[in-house]
């Protein structure tokens, strides 16, 4: 019996066993990689299934106002699609986008961001500019605490100055994420980021 014969007795077994006639292919591919059958795609839960699915290689799968239901294959269950019907399904996917599970493939098959991500990275874009703001204000402070201190003593304050440094950088590293020029999220959710360029040796002002 092959990998795909499994999947199919799987199904039906779990359908059968709930007093079900059909599911979908984000609830059976959760079933499917709790047993071992087909590992999950933890960034497009469902995908390699539905990669199964365009095949036609599952009997009783068909899509259903843009939406995979896959049905039990077994004898008094609900009626089995024909393979005939299920490569007739395939290939109608292939002339239209795919709106399933929130995702729409385009023509070269790349998949656009659901709107529960882009929602997601909305809502850290937002977090991440308030935190700037604070680092806008903290560097403010900083920069008004190393003039007062040249005024009174003629001398930079050399951790004042690296402590800018740093902190620009991440500034940086926050707009180029809010601003989609960048996928890692800035800290606290990943590292510090390292200096881009140290200070320069001497400050001068002339």
């Amino acid at each position: 019996m092959d990998e795909t014969e499994k999947i199919i007795d799987f199904l039906n077994e779990s359908l059968k066993a709930r007093g079900l006639e059909s599911t979908g292919a984000v609830e059976a591919a959760v079933l499917l990689d709790e047993a071992g059958l087909l590992i999950d795609d933890s960034s497009k839960p469902g995908e390699p299934l539905r990669d199964l699915l365009r095949t036609g290689a599952i009997a009783g799968a068909s899509k259903e106002s843009g939406r995979w239901v896959i049905r039990s294959t077994e004898k008094g269950g609900s009626a089995v699609i024909p393979e005939s019907d299920s490569a007739a399904s395939a290939a109608q996917e292939s002339e239209a986008p795919d709106m399933t599970e929130g995702f729409a493939v385009r023509d070269g098959g790349d998949s656009l961001p659901s709107r529960l991500s882009i929602a997601l990275r909305f809502v850290f874009s937002l977090f991440f500019l308030l935190v700037f703001e604070v680092v806008r204000l903290v560097l403010q402070v900083a920069l008004l605490y190393q003039y007062v201190h040249l005024f009174a003593t003629r001398r930079h304050s050399e951790l004042v100055r690296t402590f800018c440094n740093r902190v620009t950088v991440y500034s940086y590293k926050i707009l180029r994420y809010a601003t989609l020029n960048e996928n890692e999220k800035p800290f606290p959710l990943n590292s510090y980021p390292e200096d881009l360029e140290p200070p320069e040796a001497e400050v001068r002002f002339d």
